[in-house]
């Protein structure tokens, strides 16, 4: 996806280093703390429900709620994070801290609109990334 190419350009212009894309939706990085090592897997999506009143950028996590806490707010203020499901199989065998970002509903017409623009996507990548890099700054974490 757009937004996977456009985040990985992002978290690199961050400082994150060691970013590994494991498919067009996904990737995974390190993170280093003065005393630990750390992976996050991103997953990017966008969403879809019968009912096309729904909207906007949604936040589901594995692990570590705080950034997903973090994150949902600066992006979609509307919405709150959700924990993954354990039947979610890719995030059961997942041995790592993860996020999975709904970039907005296709079955919205105003989200599907932003959704196929291209400026769109590097604005949405660039509003992650900042908030990712931003949130391990003020949590001590080095990339």
């Amino acid at each position: 996806s757009q937004v996977v190419k456009q985040l990985q350009e992002q978290l690199e212009r961050g400082r994150i280093n060691k970013i590994y894309q494991i498919s067009q939706y996904e990737l995974l990085f390190h993170i280093r703390s003065h005393s630990q090592n750390k992976k996050l897997f991103i997953s990017i999506h966008q969403n879809y429900y019968e009912d096309s009143k729904y909207n906007g950028i949604q936040v589901f996590y594995k692990g570590n709620k705080e950034l997903a806490d973090y994150l949902q707010n600066k992006l979609n203020k509307k919405r709150k994070a959700y924990k993954i499901s354990n039947k979610l199989y890719m995030y059961n065998k997942l041995n790592s801290d993860g996020l999975l970002i709904e970039c907005g509903f296709l079955s919205n017409y105003k989200d599907r609109k932003k959704l196929r623009n291209k400026a769109y996507h590097k604005e949405l990548a660039i509003l992650i990334a900042k908030n990712i890099v931003e949130y391990y700054k003020l949590n001590n974490v080095n990339s």
